[in-house]
This record gives structure tokens, sequence and C-alpha cells, in this order.
């Protein structure tokens, strides 16, 4: 499934995939490495999740404070993402409601920050998330994310396939 035919307003995507990206030795880095490059060349639009009690901010984003704990400052990932900060290329999802925070919960209960990437992309206008997680987001999850939430959930691979 290509991102040109899920995507055409904006995507999620997981922290995985820009270290991926970045890291030589992983299996995923090709396809990783042309989801970026996709980005660049698209006019779609990066989506943070808005955990901020007032106006959006990268500062209150649980998916922008993993990025800047996994990757290093001057990695081309973060780069890419400031660039798009600075053009006004980042949308904020708003929080999902309670019916879909306890749905979230429920399918992925171990890690916060999992469930925040998943609440932003079910948040966002084309529901798509990028994330080669197939641990916290196994076929039976995804499975279950499409069937609950309307979230398509796709590797970097299969973004780009």
């Amino acid at each position: 499934m290509l991102l040109t035919e899920v995507c055409a307003v904006d995507v999620v995507i997981d922290t995985n995939v820009l270290s991926h990206a970045e890291n030589a030795g992983a299996v995923q880095q090709e396809s990783a490495v042309a989801v970026l490059e996709w980005m660049r060349q698209s006019d779609v639009r990066w989506v943070l999740d808005d955990q901020g009690k007032a106006a959006p901010d990268p500062r209150t984003s649980l998916l922008m404070q993993e990025y800047r704990a996994t990757l290093s400052p001057q990695s081309p990932a973060l780069r890419l993402l400031i660039n798009f900060l600075s053009n006004e290329r980042v949308v904020f999802a708003p929080r999902p409601g309670q019916a879909a925070r306890d749905c979230i919960r429920r399918l992925i209960h171990n890690n916060v920050n999992d469930r925040a990437v998943l609440g932003a992309a079910h948040g966002s206008s084309d529901r798509v998330l990028v994330s080669n997680d197939t641990t916290d987001f196994s076929e039976s999850v995804r499975d279950s994310v499409w069937d609950e939430l309307s979230v398509n959930i796709i590797t970097s691979a299969e973004a780009t396939a």
C-alpha cells in the first residue's frame, strides 16, 4: 500500500521509522529513507500529537519529545521535521474523544508513547500511521485498529512498495 494511495493531506510517522532511516544496519533503512524523501517531495503535512493545555506546541508533543530523545540534533530526519515546522507543514492532531481513548488504551496497554502516536493518527485527516513497530502494532492489533478506529497502520516497506 503506497503512501500516495492513502495520504493526500497528512501522516503520522513513528519514531522508529526515523531511527531506521538513520541506521545503516537496519533492514528497514532503505524504505524509511524513501518515506522521508516522499515527505520532502510531497505536499503532505507531518502530524504531531497535541498534549498541551493551550495552543498546540511542539514542546508538549510526546512524539516530538520521543524524536528528540532518540535522534541526534543534526540527524537528517530531525532536520527535515524542523524544516516542516518552519514552513508550516506540521499539524497537531487533537486529542481523541473518550471512546477512542478507551479503545486505544485497550489495544495498546503497555506503551504511552504508542498510544499518543495512535491517537494522533486517529485525529489526523488521512488517519495513516507509518510504523515499523511490529511488536506493539502487531498484525492483529493493526487489524483491530483498522476495524475499530479506521486508522491504517503501515510499515515503511508497505508505504514505499
